[in-house]
């Protein structure tokens, strides 16, 4: 038991940075963590300064029972990164930040699916969207711009996932995809007859 005196001696600054870390990277009532807050606000400079002070990159989202899928209305499952949060939701900044401090772009969820499938989904869901809206006399510009703008950041995330080794989980790439896929090297051959 600690003494009255330890009671109320002030935390070095290790102890802050390790509470700081462990409440970064605790599982709230979404079954979520900091990171997938920021990635969902799409607040860039937070998910900056959350793996700075030591989120984990590739934390999964955690199932928390009926209660908080009613109450909150996690749109992933279970064993979503913050990679599958930032795809889904278009976030293209935020998804290259997270690859480049390590994430892997392979990670599937409890469903089978990677954030490459995610973003295929969105996109395909807002190019639906987009379509329309442009089909419609009711639908003002600006709402078609902004719909057409969703559609391109949706196809920024698809490329970036790609150019970064991403693979489809459960969907197929469609077509139109496929030539954003890095193209491989090839070795020269030697042309010259061997002696």
């Amino acid at each position: 038991m600690p003494s009255f005196r330890d009671m109320f001696r002030r935390a070095s600054e290790d102890e802050r940075a390790q509470k700081r870390t462990e409440s970064i990277n605790k599982i709230n009532l979404r079954g979520t963590t900091e990171l997938f807050r920021a990635v969902e606000r799409g607040d860039l400079a937070e998910v900056r300064q959350l793996i700075d002070d030591g989120a984990e990159i590739d934390s999964r989202s955690k199932s928390q029972g009926i209660t908080s899928s009613v109450m909150f209305r996690v749109p992933y499952a279970a064993g979503s990164t913050a990679l599958h949060a930032a795809a889904l939701l278009g976030h293209s900044e935020i998804a290259e930040l997270l690859l480049e401090k390590g994430a892997d772009p392979n990670i599937r969820n409890s469903e089978g699916h990677t954030a490459l499938d995610y973003a295929l989904m969105s996109h395909a869901w807002m190019e639906d969207s987009l379509q329309k809206k442009r089909q419609s006399s009711l639908t003002l510009e600006r709402f078609v711009r902004s719909a057409a703008d969703k559609v391109s950041t949706y196809q920024q995330t698809v490329g970036l996932l790609l150019s970064r080794g991403s693979k489809p989980g459960l969907l197929e790439l469609p077509e139109r995809f496929k030539d954003l896929l890095p193209r491989r090297r090839q070795k020269p051959q030697d042309d010259a007859p061997k002696v």
